[in-house]
């Protein structure tokens, strides 16, 4: 998990604007929140998903994690906003 966080954290760095490594980001620190139970990770899992939101409001990626990450967290309405974008962006996505 950490050689993946460093992997995807240097991407970032390397391309701050790549959306796909900052939701590929937000997976890998919302699986260490939940291995760890740290607050402080999936503080990272939601800062980062959001990022990759704000750089392509049309990555479905980026929606589906966001949502997954507010609905793990108890923001159910912000979760449901995140999905429906997602299907509207890919109808019939599985995993929105």
């Amino acid at each position: 998990m950490d050689r993946a966080l460093d992997s995807l954290k240097e991407a970032v760095r390397q391309d701050p604007n790549y959306a796909l490594a900052y939701a590929a980001l937000a997976e890998a620190y919302w699986w260490k929140a939940k291995l760890t139970n740290g607050p402080h990770w999936a503080g990272q899992a939601l800062e980062c998903a959001e990022k990759a939101v704000a750089l392509n409001p049309r990555l479905v990626v980026a929606h589906v994690k966001l949502g997954e990450i507010y609905n793990d967290s108890g923001r159910v309405a912000d979760a449901i906003r995140e999905h429906e974008t997602a299907l509207r962006l890919s109808p019939g996505n599985a995993d929105a």
